[in-house]
């Protein structure tokens, strides 16, 4: 399994930077500008991908169209391996030319705090500004993360920025971080924040906590069930992977926001 190393070491930057650039250009133009680098630097594809340690398959399906999407972190490994920008592979845009609106802040994650399925996102707990790209303008919503289960990448107080399952255009790839709801006893409902990995040396994939609390450290096998709009659960102890996380903020321990 990978650690969680990779993750911190990586540039605050691409927390916006990368995917709000992704929903400004339709993947066509994506895909233009990538092949436009390629050609530009003379890169073979397949020894490129597996110089930036992805599986060729990715990055030909993407290019041949058979994906729409390359994940944030595709595109970070493939920008070091050719000791390029991120923007140089996909035309980004700046940052300041990203509105940044007020995002409510409509919940909690915190693994271990069990409640009824409809308080899970029915709190009012203020705003928060962020760069939002134009396609997760009415989209985006925040949540809270409290408690430690995944403190090595969110400490506690960090406000998440998600955009649901449903309305996420784009491939659901490893390094993503991933909200999902774990059914109870009693009808009650458990909301936590993982990442997804997958194990190299059988293909089977996880939903990771990134956490140096040992209570918080045992990972989630998939399949878990996608989550449709109706928010409904099956069984007790089934899983259901609810959203997709764009971005995150948290404010500094003098300036608090809410």
């Amino acid at each position: 399994m990978l650690d969680c190393a990779s993750s911190l070491e990586r540039p605050i930057r691409s927390q916006y930077y990368v995917m709000m650039n992704l929903a400004e250009k339709t993947a066509e133009e994506r895909r233009e500008h990538l092949r436009a680098f390629i050609k530009r630097r003379s890169l073979e594809p397949a020894s490129w991908a597996r110089a930036a340690q992805i599986a060729p398959s990715v990055l030909y399906n993407f290019l041949n169209g058979g994906s729409q999407s390359l994940s944030q972190r595709s595109l970070e490994k493939l920008a070091d391996a050719a000791g390029a920008a991120i923007g140089d592979l996909i035309g980004a845009v700046p940052v300041r030319e990203i509105e940044t609106p007020g995002i409510k802040i409509i919940g909690l994650v915190q693994a271990g705090l069990w409640m009824p399925a409809l308080d899970l996102e029915s709190a009012d707990l203020g705003h928060v500004e962020a760069p939002l790209a134009r396609a997760f303008q009415g989209k985006a919503f925040g949540l809270k993360v409290n408690g430690t289960s995944m403190n090595l990448i969110y400490p506690e107080g960090t406000v998440i920025i998600c955009i649901k399952l449903w309305d996420f255009e784009g491939d659901i790839e490893p390094g993503m971080r991933l909200v999902v709801y774990r059914k109870g006893a009693h009808d009650m409902v458990e909301a936590t924040v993982k990442e997804l990995r997958i194990d190299k040396r059988d293909g089977s994939k996880w939903l990771w906590p990134c956490s140096d609390d040992p209570a918080f450290q045992n990972p989630i096998p998939l399949p878990a069930r996608d989550g449709g709009d109706d928010g409904e659960f099956g069984e007790e102890g089934e899983v259901v992977i609810h959203a997709v996380v764009i971005s995150s903020t948290r404010p500094e321990p003098a300036f608090p926001l809410w």
